[in-house]
C-alpha cells in the first residue's frame, strides 16, 4: 500500500503525472524524477528520494504481476537491480530453500524488510514537508 500512496502523493504534486509517464513511455519513478526536476524541486526532497521510489514501485511491480512466489529469473534480476541501483541490501530480505541439484540455498521469495517499510514513511513525511516548504507554507 505504500507505491499506491507515494504515487497517489505525486500525482497531487504533479496533476500532469499520469500524461508524462505515459507520454515519455517511462516508469513512474522516472516520471517523478523528471518532474521534480524540471519544477526545481529536487533539493526539497530527500537525497535518495530517488532511489527509495525507485525501488519501491520495481517491487510492487514484481509483485503484482508475479505474485508472492516469483520465478527464478525474476528473483535473480530483482537481487541484480538491488546491487546495480545502489539500494542497500538491508531493504529487501529474502527467505531461501536447499536446491538439492546444486546443494546450495537459493532465494525463494523475496520481501521489504521492516528497515525500508519505515525508510518509505520516513520518505513520505519528508516529500511531504518538501513540498510544503517549496510553496512557502511550512
Amino acid at each position: 500500500m505504500l507505491a499506491p500512496f507515494i504515487e497517489a502523493i505525486f500525482a497531487a504534486i504533479f496533476p500532469c503525472l499520469p500524461k508524462e509517464k505515459k507520454k515519455k513511455n517511462q516508469g513512474i519513478a522516472k516520471a517523478i524524477t523528471c518532474l521534480s526536476k524540471s519544477k526545481k524541486l529536487t533539493h526539497f526532497f530527500p537525497d535518495d528520494y530517488e532511489k527509495t521510489i525507485e525501488a519501491l514501485f520495481l517491487y510492487r511491480n514484481k509483485m503484482f504481476h508475479n505474485g508472492f512466489i516469483w520465478p527464478e529469473n525474476k528473483r535473480n534480476e530483482f537481487q541484480k537491480r538491488i546491487k546495480e541501483g545502489g539500494w542497500p541490501q538491508s531493504w529487501f530480505q529474502e527467505t531461501t530453500y536447499k536446491d538439492s541439484r546444486e546443494k546450495t540455498e537459493k532465494p525463494w521469495i523475496l520481501y521489504m524488510s521492516t528497515e525500508f517499510i519505515e525508510h518509505c514513511l520516513w520518505t513520505i513525511e519528508q516529500v511531504l514537508d518538501g513540498y510544503g516548504k517549496s510553496l512557502g507554507t511550512t
